[in-house]
């Protein structure tokens, strides 16, 4: 069998020609050194591309005390959408700010809100009244700013007054002495039919008796009046001569005393109409300034009127349990219903109204349920009946924020039953109702109050990420029908132009939280860590939650130090206790990899396995995690098998960079023959999922080593996403990613070899530590920046990767040109297996055979058995 000549790494770590190349094999390696130490030399980047340090000379102040205090800079796109929001009045018009947590929108908006609202007249007032037609639907009214308290209050007063003044006027001497002349002429007139009566009874010897049951008559006898035992021993013809008196005398009785019924029902119109007119008068006198002081509110006068009306009809609420006599017997509701419950029906329900406040209202609800967003109905227990009016209606947000504008997290809306639906349909129908989320949904059985409806003139603005803004407004057409102004908040902004409004918002920031001044020292350590948190050296992040913990612990290390002032070492050592707090996971990580539980190489060469770099984030703090990346190949047709997509341990970028992966592999090796191998790619002991394609480049290089069989550089990790040509691409997290693999070095020991290749395009990102610097500065790290997989692949294989000749082959002894040769070897035992071989049988190509000569040409079956495209790659659905 023939055995393939493996080469030999010289001292300088390339690989030696076999013997016999002579003088022209030894040209040709110190030509490929010295295009792989040119390219290393060309892509290496310096200490002064790895940070870009502040320095605090150049701040132009000694501490924060000098500088103005400013808002959240680089935020007009953001503050001019908002502007617009606010001033536009039509319909629709609502504002959805979008952005990272932590940028304090909600500050932003709510300081440019109550700027736009005091500038606007205070919105009107609503207050709730008994509708004394529908008792079950109170009606509402609307008032300028401050009237809804005045009425509230004036009626409360007139109620009062009326509670002493009603008494008094039925008690009056003039409204005593028409009541008593009424009786006297009812009690006259009765007295008179009586005596007719007894007259002719007398005449027929029968007697007529009052009783408190009534009227009776008897017959007379001797001047004794007979009782019924005396009557029957009376003969038979007295009897009859009685009973025939008394039929006829009964019979005119009757006539008598329906006579004096209808009297007595005229008697009691009078007394009611001289009872109506007495209260007719007070309540008119006294409700004529009400009228007066109210004139201009036609539903107001309206109520008035009504309640007139109902004052004068419930009369006896006022006057119940006064005293006897005439003015105890009035006639009304009855003494069955308690005062305290009719006199309730004349209050004022003002759902919400400051008095003091000048200009439109700005609330943020900070718990928007259904009941805090739309207002409720309460009930009241009384004798283990549950009952409720109009009186224990409560306001909800949007009736305080009517006239205004309210402020909402979206997140906490979306959280709430039935609260988006319901918010979408006040602000369509620009009406407000309060109802039950019961009565919502139409499960309401028992009969409840049904509040008439206020009309709705508020500005709301939803504060969310971008993500919950994009989902609603693909999955919910009502939003960009109902919010048709988007804010975007922007998380960073450009480190030259804006860094004074930074440093302005670090000295409000400060004042805010009352911290000690800052030095210029410290200043410019934030000024650095900004553009570290904005992972862009050429940008400043505004998170200003992260800010203000920052300020505050430093000032906390500042006390903790005895000092005065905080100082650039505070500020330092804030910022090492928060990733020390967030670093259990990274330190087990570590002590894992330094004891070799998980396995990553640091030293040396090996076939088919890289060092890729990915990243955690814990606790907001970001650390780089090294992985061992592996890839094996064999015979096939085309397969690219990603395992970790297999087992669904990744996710669909992750996915992506595997099939560019595969689309790069056959744009270069395979336009002019088919991809005859199979090849399987994992993150080696990974055990989470893993996403991004930020591995691909890595991928790739593992690929051409399994199938090249040429050993990679160990003391090299890389990072980088790639396109189908080959071009290196921008990732994220590429400092904490740097960092991560620096520390793993740093524990084992560096060996001055050892080193990270990123991106080129990400060169502007790095904000690397003092540390890594350092170390780049000693030369004990290295950091080299690519913008092609060529250039990677001559760095970690260590030879030139290889161009294409005139001939159209790939230079010998390059990297690509083992990778062609090894498919081509690949492709003919594909076909040999197809065409019936053996696997002794199969052939190395000529390079690899003991005794080069030249080739056979394939047999006709293995010729006709050529595929005659190029397969796909096989995508797993």
């Amino acid at each position: 069998m023939r055995r393939r000549r493996r080469t030999r790494s010289n001292e300088s770590g390339q690989s030696a020609q076999p013997h016999g190349k002579g003088a022209n094999g030894h040209s040709e390696v110190s030509a490929r050194v010295a295009r792989v130490e040119a390219l290393r030399e060309s892509t290496q980047l310096s200490t002064e591309q790895l940070r870009r340090i502040c320095e605090a000379e150049r701040l132009g102040v000694q501490g924060s005390e000098e500088l103005s205090e400013g808002g959240v800079p680089g935020q007009a796109r953001a503050e001019e959408a908002l502007a617009f929001g606010v001033s536009m009045r039509r319909p629709g018009y609502h504002i959805f700010a979008v952005g990272p947590p932590g940028l304090g929108k909600h500050g932003q908006i709510l300081e440019l809100l109550e700027e736009a609202a005091a500038g606007r007249p205070a919105p009107d007032a609503w207050c709730y009244v008994f509708n004394f037609e529908q008792p079950r639907a109170p009606r509402a009214l609307r008032l300028k700013a401050g009237r809804a308290t005045e009425l509230r209050e004036t009626l409360a007063e007139l109620i009062e007054a009326l509670s002493d003044a009603l008494p008094r006027a039925l008690e009056s001497p003039e409204y005593i002495a028409t009541r008593r002349e009424l009786d006297e002429r009812f009690e006259s007139r009765q007295k008179d039919e009586l005596e007719a009566i007894r007259t002719k009874a007398e005449a027929h010897d029968v007697a007529v008796i009052q009783t408190p049951s009534g009227v009776v008559m008897a017959p007379v006898v001797d001047g004794e009046v007979l009782g019924p035992m005396a009557f029957q021993e009376l003969d038979v013809e007295e009897r009859k001569r009685f009973e025939d008196a008394l039929e006829a005398l009964h019979t005119e009785l009757d006539d008598s005393l329906r006579a004096l019924a209808g009297q007595e029902s005229k008697h009691r119109q009078k007394v009611e109409a001289l009872e109506e007119a007495t209260v007719r008068t007070e309540v008119v006198a006294r409700l004529k300034p009400v009228r007066e002081d109210f004139g201009d509110y036609a539903q107001v006068i309206g109520y008035l009127d009504a309640l007139e009306d109902d004052l004068v009809e419930h009369a006896d609420a006022f006057v119940a349990g006064e005293g006897s006599g005439q003015a105890g017997q009035l006639l009304g509701l009855g003494a069955a219903q308690g005062k305290d419950e009719v006199l309730r029906r004349y209050q004022v329900n003002v759902l919400y109204e400051d008095r003091k406040a000048e200009g439109a209202p700005v609330i943020q609800e900070h718990h928007p349920n259904f009941e805090n967003l739309f207002g409720r109905i309460d009930h009241r227990a009384n004798l283990g009946a549950i009952s409720t009016d109009f009186t224990m209606i409560r306001p909800g947000a949007l009736h305080r924020a009517n006239g205004g504008f309210l402020v909402l997290d979206v997140r906490q809306v979306l959280m709430q039953p039935m609260v988006w639906e319901q918010l979408k349909r006040a602000l369509r129908a620009g009406e407000l109702r309060v109802e039950s989320p019961a009565q919502t949904l139409g499960l309401f059985s028992t009969q409840s109050l049904e509040p008439e409806p206020v009309a709705l003139d508020v500005k709301v603005v939803l504060v969310g990420e971008r993500r919950l803004y994009y989902l609603l407004e693909a999955f919910d057409p009502d939003v960009s029908d109902l919010f048709k102004v988007m804010a975007d908040f922007e998380s960073s902004v450009e480190r030259d132009t804006e860094l004074d409004g930074f440093l302005s918002l670090i000295a409000r920031r400060s004042a805010e939280l009352k911290t000690s001044p800052l030095d210029a020292g410290a200043l410019a350590r934030l000024v650095e860590w900004g553009a570290r948190q904005a992972e862009d050296a050429q940008k400043l992040s505004v998170a200003v939650e992260r800010i203000d913990e920052v300020l505050a612990e430093a000032d906390w290390q500042r006390q903790e130090r005895g000092a005065e002032r905080v100082q650039r070492e505070d500020v330092q050592a804030a910022l090492e206790a928060r990733r020390r707090r967030a670093s259990r996971l990274r330190d087990r990580i570590a002590e894992a990899m330094q004891r070799d539980i998980l396995h990553v190489q640091l030293e040396g060469t090996k076939s088919a396995q890289v060092n890729g770099l990915s990243v955690v984030e814990l606790g907001g703090e970001r650390f780089g995690r090294p992985s061992r990346i592996t890839a094996s190949v064999q015979v096939g047709q085309g397969q690219l098998l990603d395992i970790e997509r297999e087992v669904e341990l990744s996710g669909a970028l992750h996915a992506k960079g595997v099939l560019i992966l595969g689309g790069y592999l056959g744009q270069v090796f395979g336009r002019e023959r088919p991809l005859a191998l199979s090849a399987r790619l994992v993150f080696e002991q990974s055990y989470g999922g893993v996403d991004g394609d930020s591995a691909s480049v890595a991928e790739t290089l593992a690929l051409l080593s399994a199938i090249s069989e040429l050993e990679l550089r160990q003391d090299l990790a890389v990072t980088g996403s790639m396109d189908q040509h080959g071009r290196v691409q921008a990732i994220g997290g590429v400092n904490a990613k740097i960092e991560g693999f620096y520390e793993l070095c740093k524990n084992r020991g560096l060996t001055g070899t050892q080193g990270v290749v990123i991106p080129a395009s990400n060169t502007q990102h790095l904000m690397l530590s003092d540390e890594v610097v350092e170390a780049v500065r000693a030369g004990t790290f290295f950091i080299y920046a690519v913008e092609t997989v060529h250039q990677a692949a001559t760095l970690i294989f260590d030879r030139p990767a290889g161009r294409r000749t005139e001939a159209g082959a790939f230079e010998e002894g390059t990297v690509f040109f083992e990778v062609e040769e090894r498919l081509e070897a690949l492709a003919r035992a594909s076909r040999h297996f197809r065409s019936g071989g053996s696997p002794a049988t199969v052939a190395r190509p000529p390079h690899e055979a003991e005794a080069p000569g030249p080739r056979e040409p394939d047999p006709p079956a293995a010729r006709d058995a050529r595929p005659r495209r190029i397969p796909t790659w096989r995508r797993r659905r």
